[in-house]
């Protein structure tokens, strides 16, 4: 009885070392390809109003626009100026009405425009004045890589035109017994010969 009773322990030792495995290695995996890890913080104003902020991997980051009014009767979400993340995401703090004793808020992506809702995300009226409330974290998606893109070719370059005329290397006698002939570079002779015979040294 009691060799089955050191059997069954060890059993339950190995079952539990392995669901903890397990579960430390699957968490890994779940946060390894994710963005930024982001939380949504809240607490109630002596005058009612409700002042939202953004807690980050870098302290806690507060929009410009971030007070939920008391004069708000209808059920559209609100929507805060724009906070940036370290890793250059752009992300806006959502809130809106749910019945008469709560807010329900979560955050929102610019580009593209996606909302992401904390499991614990509702703050209630009655909350105790001036204590922050922490929501849930809310895991973003890390943005996209931006794409490479090859330069276009350049254009030929045309050769340059040049100011200076050419000087023609071949003259064509006009007049005189040798009317006809040419000269070039000092040499002259008939154009249908096959080579220049005579120099160009004798008068005309």
């Amino acid at each position: 009885m009691l060799r089955l009773t050191t059997l069954t322990i060890l059993i339950a030792v190995a079952v539990v070392t392995t669901l903890s495995l397990s579960g430390f290695s699957s968490v890994s995996g779940q946060t390894s390809d994710s963005g930024e890890s982001v939380r949504v913080i809240a607490r109630l104003l002596d005058d009612g109003r409700v002042e939202f902020g953004l807690r980050t991997p870098t302290g806690d980051q507060f929009p410009r626009a971030r007070f939920f009014p008391t004069t708000i009767t209808h059920e559209n979400w609100l929507v805060s100026s724009s906070l940036a993340l370290p890793d250059g995401t752009a992300v806006r703090i959502i809130a809106r009405r749910a019945g008469e004793t709560r807010l329900e808020f979560g955050v929102r992506l610019d580009d593209p425009r996606e909302e992401f809702l904390p499991r614990a995300r509702f703050f209630p009226r009655t909350a105790t004045i001036d204590r922050w409330l922490i929501s849930t974290a809310v895991e973003l998606p890390a943005p996209d890589e931006p794409e490479l893109v090859a330069p276009e070719p350049a254009p030929p370059t045309e050769p340059e035109a040049s100011d200076e005329a050419e000087v023609p290397t071949v003259e064509v006698l006009l007049s005189g017994h040798r009317a006809g002939l040419v000269v070039e570079r000092g040499v002259i002779g008939d154009r249908q010969a096959p080579a220049m015979i005579v120099e160009y040294g004798d008068p005309f």
